[in-house]
């Protein structure tokens, strides 16, 4: 803890997030790359098979909206919850690094197997819903560093006070439905829309 206090100190929480983002983006187009032998010629997005499928999927927009909200409320919850532990720093620094790893990976992978599709097909992907999703996930990061540096990192450790994280817990969940709701209604009916259209 002291070693990664040291290098915060050092480089700044906002710096080191985007170095940890960078390295995640390398590690994830790396492995992507060197693994493409075993699942490339798997992937099947833009055949007649699979958008004939697509074609014929009758959506339930409400059932991917719940599936949306509840990996969300996991995913921030864990954030929150630990931001008070004294793996707090660490796990955010990690997630942050997953984060880019499964932007460089899935991105690559696009690239590698559709070429432009593949591009277009991951800004379809993860839109419109980053639009709240990538702020607000940057947002928990330093605002759960800011909590956890301030209750271990001094001598006079910070008194845990659960009715100030009340207000910002439901800004979170206001947020996260937002988010979930842009998932299930519009980006898988845009997402549809477009595979059709790059056929």
């Amino acid at each position: 803890m002291k070693k990664l206090l040291f290098w915060v100190n050092r480089l700044g929480i906002k710096q080191l997030l985007v170095g940890c983002l960078f390295i995640g983006v390398l590690l994830g187009t790396a492995c992507s790359n060197v693994l493409k032998e075993f699942y490339i010629d798997q992937i099947f997005l833009f055949d007649d098979t699979s958008l004939a499928r697509i074609s014929q999927m009758q959506l339930d927009p409400f059932a991917i909206t719940g599936i949306a909200w509840i990996g969300y409320i996991k995913e921030f919850g864990l954030l929150v919850l630990l931001s008070v532990t004294m793996l707090g720093a660490p796990y955010i620094l990690f997630h942050c690094t997953y984060k880019g790893f499964c932007m460089g990976f899935i991105l690559s992978t696009a690239v590698m197997r559709y070429g432009v599709k593949g591009v277009l097909f991951f800004v379809c992907y993860i839109s419109p819903q980053c639009l709240i999703y990538v702020p607000l996930l940057a947002m928990t990061y330093l605002e759960a560093y800011r909590e956890n540096a301030e209750l271990y990192s001094s001598v006079d450790r910070k008194e845990l006070r659960i009715r100030n994280y009340i207000p910002k817990v439901f800004a979170l969940l206001l947020l996260i439905t937002i988010t979930s709701l842009l998932e299930g209604y519009l980006n898988t009916s845009l997402l549809r829309m477009i595979m059709l259209e790059l056929s």
